[in-house]
């Protein structure tokens, strides 16, 4: 998420976030990962759960990207979100983090 982000944004624009293994992760195959989900809380408390496409999938990591519908990024300020893993045993996911959304 390198470009600024801004209340109402829409496609073409879209959410791209990287997951990659790390060396000492066993239970988290990128190449088992099935579809994958961004589960986001904004800061007025409302969820959403965004859907994914994936990306240069590797046995170190993956790519997920969200393009931006008109109702995804609705107020300003700090979005937390972690990004939910699909594979054929279940689900992992990523550690919550922020991203800023601006007026």
């Amino acid at each position: 998420m390198a470009k600024p982000l801004y209340v109402g944004m829409a496609a073409p624009n879209a959410v791209r976030v990287r997951v990659d293994k790390a060396a000492d992760d066993t239970d988290y195959d990128p190449t088992a990962v099935t579809t994958a989900t961004i589960e986001v809380t904004r800061p007025d408390g409302t969820t959403a759960s965004w859907s994914t496409t994936l990306s240069s999938v590797s046995a170190s990591g993956l790519t997920a990207a969200h393009t931006l519908a008109g109702g995804d990024l609705t107020v300003s300020g700090d979005y937390s979100y972690y990004v939910k893993l699909n594979v054929p045993s279940g689900w992992t996911r990523t550690v919550k983090r922020t991203f800023p959304v601006e007026d």
